[in-house]
């Protein structure tokens, strides 16, 4: 099984460079602990939630620079949120760094539109998958929501074969959600008979609190880490 590293960091909306910082910082820790992959959370790189900054080409591309500047920064794989403008839809998306590049991506499929979230009105949806070979692991990606359903992304990557399910959220506390939280994930991995994998973001956004809350599960509901 890969090592992998949870970079639960505290970003701040709009502040592109010193998040990109902080995520390499994070990455350059977990390699020299022998890291296979670092997971840094939902868009990381823009911070949660960017909102009407998404309306704004200028900040969509300054955005794109910043994670291009990450990959050539970071010398392990990084698996880490970033907005991604393609065409003319906006996505919430899972870039993966490696070799000094953006080696693949994901796009978030299940956008929430209730309570605190907005996700419909800026992003698009995604449209496909995507499973990655890490060692002797296939690894599948999913982002915060799409975690959430049973008969999800990571539901149907493990009836095709992946063994870790990856999750990078921007899940903000209620009380008792860290409990809820664990249960689901819990359950995921049971249910999957898959390692289930967990980076959230920590501190605050105008009213919002992310309590991180990282953690990782075995296909037996082992807690991991």
């Amino acid at each position: 099984m890969p090592r992998i590293a949870l970079a639960q960091v505290d970003v701040t909306v709009g502040a592109l460079a010193a998040n990109r910082a902080r995520v390499a910082e994070a990455a350059g820790r977990a390699r020299a602990e022998g890291a296979d992959l670092v997971l840094a959370p939902e868009l990381a790189i823009s911070g949660y939630p960017p909102e009407d900054l998404l309306f704004r080409r200028a900040f969509l591309a300054d955005c794109r620079r910043e994670v291009e500047a990450l990959a050539r920064e970071v010398d392990v794989p990084v698996l880490v949120g970033c907005p991604w403008l393609a065409g003319d839809r906006v996505h919430n998306s899972a870039l993966l760094l490696a070799d000094g590049g953006i080696v693949a991506r994901y796009d978030k499929r299940e956008l929430p539109n209730y309570g605190v979230f907005d996700e419909e009105r800026t992003f698009a949806p995604g449209r496909g998958d995507l499973a990655f070979q890490l060692g002797d692991a296939l690894c599948a990606v999913t982002i915060c929501e799409d975690i959430w359903y049973p008969d999800g992304v990571g539901h149907r990557a493990a009836r095709a074969g992946a063994q870790v399910i990856l999750n990078i959220s921007a899940s903000p506390y209620f009380v008792a959600k860290d409990d809820l939280r664990e249960q689901m994930l819990r359950t995921r991995a049971t249910d999957d008979l898959a390692t289930v994998v967990y980076c959230n973001l920590v501190g605050g956004q105008d009213e919002l609190v992310f309590d991180g809350g990282s953690v990782a599960f075995g296909p037996d509901g082992e807690l991991l880490g």
